[in-house]
């Protein structure tokens, strides 16, 4: 991980606060590890960011002192999964969950999907203490997927926002499976 700075401070027009960070670059050791098992309807996945938690720091001389200026990482953990419910209605209810923590503080994301005759879909988004999504959806392509997601706020920001617009153009590209080598002379069995 890489982490720098170049500040410009403009005001105040007097002499610079010696507290004020100035140019600032480190690098370190990030580590990330994930897990993810994926069934015939269902899934479900493991996974934590910043596993060694990264001290970026370096000392600067400012002014005849030592200002030392850091950036500290924070360890998140992820859990996700997710079931598809078939033939219902017609279509599909694809329904998934995410979970988010750093130990500090806690967030999820519940989903749920209607799919209709695998073209096109419908659902709801709920983010704890943060928003509701409306979500919609048309698959035109059997390997193009385009998107709207409108979030309403509805945390205490929701007196100054509208909520706010998502477009996804979603398009797969399949990898071909790598071809079987096969020996036809004695020499190379």
């Amino acid at each position: 991980m890489n982490y720098g700075m170049n500040p410009d401070w403009v005001p105040p027009m007097t002499m610079n606060d010696p507290t004020l960070p100035t140019e600032f670059a480190a690098t370190n050791l990030d580590m990330n590890f994930g897990a993810y098992f994926k069934g015939n309807d269902y899934y479900v996945g493991v996974s934590s960011t910043h596993l060694s938690e990264s001290l970026l720091e370096q000392s600067v001389a400012v002014s005849g002192a030592t200002l030392t200026q850091s950036y500290q990482t924070a360890r998140h953990y992820y859990l996700m999964g997710g079931y598809k419910m078939r033939n219902v209605g017609g279509g599909d209810i694809d329904g998934n969950l995410l979970v988010r923590t750093d130990l500090v503080k806690f967030s999820a994301d519940i989903n749920a999907r209607y799919i209709y005759q695998d073209k096109y879909y419908g659902g709801l988004t709920f983010r704890t203490s943060d928003a509701i999504a409306l979500m919609l959806g048309y698959k035109p392509l059997k390997d193009l997927t385009v998107g709207y997601s409108y979030d309403i706020t509805v945390n205490k920001l929701s007196t100054i926002s509208r909520g706010s617009h998502e477009l996804l153009v979603k398009y797969c590209v399949y990898i071909p499976e790598p071809k079987i080598q096969k020996s036809r002379h004695p020499r190379w069995l």
